[in-house]
């Protein structure tokens, strides 16, 4: 329908290459367009076309679906909505941990378990107006880019809400686990995390799901990110917990960390040097969190003098 809609376009307007120029900058009117070559089966536009499947659709399968326009379009997997259900992960902020929950209830969620039957009957109904489709040998979904980048229009207003939903529920779902396996699905959710993301400030973001993001941008490489998410999970533990609360301290060192890793050596001593200042007024000189910050930041005071 979207390829006989081009043509019909072209055929009364432009060339092949100018269309191509115009759908670049000119996409959400030109699949509004309702010019056709004849009164047909293509009569109505593309987008009016999804919006008669869209408007069929119950509550949850219209959720997955902009849930889904939000994630890349392809590689979705039924297991990162399952993981977050079954994550025991608690954010402090409860309003948004009782919206992620409903959400997920809607998709699968049932208790402290999983429907897999209920997320299938959800797939199926956007499946059945060919609103999705499934990879079978790689059990993973996925959704045209052209219908991909249209349901997001169905958002409106509540775009920037969907967003912080969706990227919770990736942040819920994160593992700190070192296995080979635990490290390749992380690499899976930086895509989706990067979709997620855009138009998003890191401010807008939970600070635990902002320190689970980070170590998801720090495996794919995405340093410049992972540290605008660090120094927002700093400022609001400083500004919420206090700054010689562990939780601060512990962000501290890892925001030292990216600058270290971006070889930023002056900006990270400074950094740890707080911390080993902060520990030792906290914790006191002994203790193994303040030993382990001095050997970060100085490592020379740990090592034994010569034997005479």
């Amino acid at each position: 329908m979207a390829v006989a809609q081009a043509g019909a376009f072209i055929h009364c307007h432009s060339s092949l290459r100018e269309y191509q120029e115009l759908y670049r900058r000119e996409r959400d009117n030109l699949l509004q367009n309702k010019e056709t070559q004849g009164q047909d089966l293509y009569e109505s536009a593309v987008c009016s076309t999804w919006k008669l499947s869209y408007d069929k659709l119950d509550p949850p399968a219209r959720l997955f679906l902009q849930i889904c326009s939000l994630l890349h379009h392809e590689g979705i997997l039924e297991e990162m909505f399952e993981k977050a259900a079954l994550s025991q992960l608690q954010l402090d902020d409860s309003e948004l941990q009782d919206e992620v929950t409903n959400l997920l209830s809607q998709l699968g969620k049932h208790d402290s378990g999983w429907s897999s039957w209920t997320f299938q009957k959800v797939v199926m109904r956007l499946g059945s107006h060919s609103l999705i489709e499934h990879d079978h040998q790689n059990h993973t979904y996925s959704i045209h880019p052209l219908v991909h980048h249209w349901s997001s229009t169905t958002m409106k207003e509540s775009r920037h809400h969907m967003q912080t939903l969706t990227l919770t529920i990736i942040g819920l779902l994160f593992s700190l686990t070192r296995t080979d396996e635990d490290y390749k699905y992380r690499r899976k959710l930086l895509k989706h995390t990067t979709n997620s993301m855009a138009s998003l400030k890191p401010e807008d973001i939970n600070p635990l799901v902002g320190m689970h993001i980070s170590h998801i941008y720090n495996e794919g490489g995405h340093l410049k990110e992972m540290e605008a998410l660090e120094v927002m999970v700093m400022e609001k533990r400083k500004r919420v917990l206090g700054d010689n609360h562990p939780d601060t301290l512990i962000s501290m060192v890892n925001l030292a960390g990216t600058y270290e890793q971006q070889g930023r050596w002056g900006e990270a001593e400074a950094l740890e040097l707080v911390v080993v200042e902060k520990r030792k007024l906290v914790q006191g000189d002994d203790h193994p969190d303040t030993l382990e910050s001095m050997g970060e930041s100085c490592p020379h005071l740990l090592v034994p003098g010569p034997l005479e």
